[in-house]
């Protein structure tokens, strides 16, 4: 290869790889945050709150659990007797949360249930809500001249009443009544 192009070659790979580790520091929150896309939150499953756990115990039935906690996430095909409930959470500006709850049924009764500790229904709501920024509204201030000439540009009572209908327009009446 003659000089010039090994030193071009070089000189192209040296330049890729300033740019691919220029990028290797970049996660896809930050590329995204850097251009200001949107990422909503995504909530996917069944929440479960410590008080809905408070009221299982052994011996309910199916139905019965199901209004307690609704319809589980996972029923296996090839286990009718273990139902799943699943919840993840995933933000871009809090932790993603996993949650998950099994229950063991022996026919139709609740036999045992296990499962991550999970959060009060006041702790889950709290958690959904972001904080709002603390900022103060900026101060509205005038100089005496300045409000003068507000006052002055402003017209008066009599000319702010009711523009003038266009010319050669008739409009009917607004009540039948003044026909």
């Amino acid at each position: 290869m003659p000089k010039i192009q090994l030193f071009t070659h070089r000189l192209t790979c040296v330049a890729i790889a300033a740019l691919l580790s220029g990028c290797a520091g970049l996660t896809s929150t930050d590329y995204s945050a850097s251009l200001g896309i949107y990422r909503p939150d995504v909530l996917q499953g069944n929440v479960v709150t410590a008080e809905q756990v408070a009221v299982l115990k052994p011996g309910l039935t199916r139905s019965q659990v199901t209004r307690i906690l609704g319809t589980p996430l996972l029923k296996s095909a090839f286990r009718d007797n273990r139902w799943d409930y699943v919840f993840t959470r995933t933000s871009t500006d809090a932790p993603s949360q996993q949650r998950g709850l099994v229950l063991w049924f022996d026919g139709d009764l609740l036999t045992r249930f296990e499962g991550d500790d999970m959060p009060t229904e006041r702790k889950f709501v709290d958690s959904l809500v972001k904080p709002l920024e603390d900022t103060e509204p900026p101060k509205l201030t005038a100089t005496p001249e300045e409000l003068a000439a507000f006052k002055a540009e402003q017209p008066s009572a009599a000319e702010a009443v009711a523009p003038a209908a266009p010319v050669g327009k008739t409009y009917p009446p607004l009540n039948p009544e003044g026909q």
